[in-house]
């Protein structure tokens, strides 16, 4: 028995009809493509400038609803931002191009092609309600970014430092939820409007929130405004893969402005930071300011490297620089031509002048400032006994015509030819002179002042510099005309103490200035800024009333140094508490636990922070300003970048500033005793390591 066994057609009825259906189908796709695509081709939203378009109109509606921040930089980013968002609804700006001749689609592909193909048909059914929808939630979307930023007052032109749009927030993580509830409106998405990228943010959310996207859950959704996260990393979690995150982390530029300046800044860089960098970062956005405009700046440095890189600058060309006349060079390494330094020349004659409120205020301030400059003398705190007799010792040296720090050694060794000025001060002063001041109970203590003075005076080079009875450099007429005056403390040269009584005096005398500005009306007292590289070479507790009376006199100070341990315990909560600006980088754990309560933060974000090959960051917190710290970038390189003036025109420079300022070495001799009328005494004679080169202009 034979039996023909015939294997069943491949082509059953089943499969028949799914092919014919899928041919249907098919057809069917064509059909809803050409057409679709036709009407998409002819209407406005297939022109190449249709996203620009819409972009200008949503910016026009934003311009009337809220006030953009007159910065290039963030222009630019907003723009970019908002015509990625536009170019995601791709059912609203593209169209595919499929060659049906060639193209072999999987059902799937099919499927989705049909479902764009519905949806564009849709919206060009709908498309001025749709597209009214889409304008409105973008501009709503914007106004919410820009209205949660502070004033922005840099241009992009100038020189500055740039931070995270993020970090210059009042509530970040406020805005990131409320641009997440904007996109992810419930009619937006019925209208079929920003469908991928409401997917992207509520799968962020679902990660921030530790739970699988549309996975039944429990655990409530954590969205950017409950969370704990600092700005950056907020932005990095909630954004990613959007367009806003680009945005959200763009650069901007950065200033503080002069009011925030005169309540002080304090910067904290380990070695190798760019804490040099990040102060002539600084001094050339303040030189490049208009000239009328341009702050007075004192510079101190104990290195000189940075004032030499300062002094060199175009700005100070004698020929053609725009700050020709302003440059004030003090150098003690210039032992031919050391400046003229006065310790006690106020100036009285112009004091005089002042009303008397005015001058009480000035003298009161003025004796509190001898505290300061003594304190550094003595190199240590000082007893009540010294302090007693240097806040005497002051009123005494202001009423002895022409007194030099000579006429306070010979007061110190001998007070007797000085009684006649006992009676041009008053009141416990001039008792303490007559009955205290040869008194036995004072006397180990003028012997352990005048130890100190015999100490410092030693050195000839410091001898000269303060054997003057006047400063040439007259350091009220500085800060009101915009000076630039460079104070290389030379701490190679003169040696830690004498470095330090020198950075002290121009301290003083910068502070004294300000005082001095009580008599002049408000409006009348430029800008300054007094610039201390490694301050804790010159400061010590009395800081505190200093930096409060140059805040009213529009005197901003900018403490620079590598570690919180430079400096004593209590001149360190003094500068903590007397700065509105704090930057930190590159310190030990130790520091950012110490810093970080101060500046809003964590001591993982201040510890956090990193140096780059051509910029550095900052952890920085600026009161009234930030919210917390933020991350502040600083460029390296400005300053060398600036034009430079020839040699030539710097050795004019140098010659007119020692003619303005300084005096010959032939032309300096110590005061003597003789009260009332100081002559010459023996010349001074230079031990012959100061006729080294002097390396700092080289």
């Amino acid at each position: 028995m034979t039996s023909d066994f015939a294997r069943p057609s491949v082509f059953t009825p089943f499969l028949r009809r799914f092919t014919d259906e899928r041919a249907r189908d098919l057809s069917d796709t064509i059909t809803l493509y050409t057409e679709v695509r036709a009407a998409h081709q002819a209407s406005p939203w297939s022109r190449d400038d249709a996203i620009e378009s819409v972009s200008s109109i949503v910016v026009e509606a934003l311009t009337e609803a809220v006030e953009i921040p007159d910065c290039r930089r963030l222009a630019e980013a907003l723009d970019r931002c908002q015509q990625a968002v536009l170019a995601l609804e791709t059912t609203i700006f593209s169209s595919p191009e499929v060659n049906w001749n060639l193209a072999t689609l999987s059902l799937k592909e099919q499927v989705d092609l049909r479902r764009f193909l519905r949806a564009q048909q849709h919206f060009l059914g709908n498309a001025d309600r749709i597209a009214d929808m889409l304008g409105t939630a973008v501009a709503n979307t914007f106004f919410g970014i820009i209205s949660s930023l502070p004033e922005l007052c840099q241009t992009a032109d100038e020189p500055g430092f740039s931070v995270p749009l993020v970090a210059l927030m009042a509530d970040p993580g406020g805005t990131i939820a409320g641009i997440t509830g904007t996109i992810a409106r419930q009619e937006l998405a019925e209208a079929g409007l920003f469908t991928a990228l409401s997917q992207r943010l509520y799968e962020n959310i679902c990660a921030a929130s530790g739970v699988l996207p549309d996975v039944e859950h429990r655990k409530p959704l954590t969205t950017a405004d409950k969370s704990d996260l600092p700005p950056i990393e907020l932005a990095k979690t909630y954004f990613a893969g959007t367009p806003f995150l680009d945005l959200f982390l763009c650069p901007i530029p950065f200033s503080i402005p002069d009011a925030t300046r005169f309540e002080h800044t304090h910067i904290v860089a380990g070695t190798g930071h760019g804490k040099t960098q990040t102060l002539q970062h600084l001094i050339i956005g303040d030189l490049s300011r208009p000239p009328e405009d341009m702050p007075s700046l004192v510079i101190i440095d104990s290195q000189g490297d940075m004032l030499d890189k300062i002094m060199r600058l175009d700005l100070f060309d004698p020929e053609h620089g725009v700050l020709a006349d302003r440059l004030v060079i003090i150098d003690p390494t210039d032992i031919e031509h050391p400046p003229a330094l006065g310790l006690f020349d106020l100036n009285l004659a112009r004091v005089r002048g002042y009303d008397a409120r005015y001058r009480e205020q000035i003298m009161n301030g003025v004796i509190e400032l001898y505290d300061y400059i003594f304190g550094g003398l003595l190199g240590a705190e000082m007893t009540q006994k010294q302090s007693v007799i240097f806040r005497y010792i002051a009123r005494l040296m202001l009423a002895i015509p022409d007194a030099t720090i000579l006429t306070l050694k010979d007061v110190m060794q001998d007070s007797a030819p000085f009684a006649r000025y006992f009676d041009a001060i008053e009141g416990s002063a001039r008792d303490f002179f007559r009955n205290d001041f040869n008194d036995r109970q004072f006397a180990d203590t003028k012997k352990q002042i005048l130890r100190r003075l015999w100490g410092v005076l030693e050195n000839p080079t410091f001898e000269r510099l303060f054997s003057h009875p006047r400063n040439k450099l007259d350091m009220f007429d500085a800060l009101n005309t915009g000076k630039i005056v460079l104070v290389n403390t030379a701490k190679d040269f003169l040696k830690a103490e004498r470095s330090s009584i020198l950075g002290r005096f121009f301290i003083a005398l910068t502070f004294q200035a300000a005082l001095e500005r009580a008599a002049i009306p408000e409006h009348r007292r430029r800008p300054a800024f007094l610039y201390i590289d490694e301050a804790a070479d010159y400061f010590d507790d009395t800081v505190d009333s200093l930096l409060t009376q140059a805040r009213k006199f529009r005197l901003g100070i900018v403490f620079a140094h590598q570690y919180l341990d430079q400096l004593p315990r209590g001149l360190r909560s003094s500068i903590m508490t007397n700065t509105s600006i704090k930057l930190a980088g590159g310190v030990s754990s130790a520091d950012a636990h110490a810093l970080a309560p101060n500046m809003g933060t964590t001591h993982e974000f201040v510890a956090g922070v990193r140096k780059r090959r051509h910029e550095t960051d900052f952890a920085a917190y600026v009161r009234n300003l930030t919210e917390s710290a933020i991350t502040l970038t600083v460029p390296f390189g400005t300053m060398e970048a600036a034009p430079r003036m020839r040699q030539s025109a710097l050795a004019r420079v140098i010659a007119g500033n020692r003619e303005r300022y300084a005096t010959s070495r032939d032309k300096t001799r110590p005061a003597t005793t003789e009260p009332g009328k100081p002559s010459p005494a023996e010349a001074v004679v230079a031990s012959d390591e100061l006729a080294a080169e002097d390396d700092w202009r080289s």
